[in-house]
């Protein structure tokens, strides 16, 4: 099951960097899709210290929602960059005030739904629904706070076109 799920995760990958013609935004995808999952299990270990292969049911269920929050904000990031012109910073507040309030309400409702289910006598949908409520949790956080950041500071880093550095005023020594 977390073999699949890593071939999913390289899946999406390619076709998002297709889909946006971006190697950069594949790239971004892939950390922002695999980190809330390993994080996920990284907290269930440390608060449980077991993982079960049942468990391991939550990296591909989760996968689908995570990829769908990932998306949503990239491309919204990606429009507010190549069709607005705005900077980076101007495209992430853009991007996070049209999907993040879309991406914390899907967010916070399937979280509740899910801790209702961890109230079930079954053990295996105890931890299922546990784990599941903390990854989704985990990949909210991560896209609201550090994904943002991490294409705020992937795009500062980048060089800049000769053409938009002539235009820019200089800077003093």
């Amino acid at each position: 099951m977390l073999t699949g799920t890593v071939w999913s995760v390289l899946l999406i990958a390619a076709l998002l960097t297709l889909v946006l013609r971006s190697v950069r935004y594949g790239a971004i995808s892939v950390v922002a899709i695999a980190v809330p999952i390993v994080a996920a299990f990284g907290v269930w270990a440390l608060a449980k210290g077991q993982i079960t292969g049942g468990l391991a049911i939550v990296s591909g269920m989760t996968l689908g929602i995570i990829d769908d929050d990932v998306v949503h904000l990239i491309s919204k990031y990606r429009v507010a960059v190549e069709q607005h012109g705005l900077g980076a910073r101007e495209a992430v507040r853009q991007a996070l005030s049209t999907a993040g309030w879309d991406l914390t309400v899907t967010s916070a409702a399937l979280i509740a739904g899910f801790l209702v289910l961890s109230q079930s006598s079954f053990g295996l949908f105890f931890d299922l629904a546990k784990l599941t409520a903390i990854t989704i949790a985990i990949s909210l956080l991560f896209n609201l706070v550090f994904l943002p950041a991490l294409l705020v500071w992937l795009a500062e880093r980048r060089p800049r076109p000769a053409s938009v550095e002539s235009r820019a005023p200089a800077r003093a020594a």
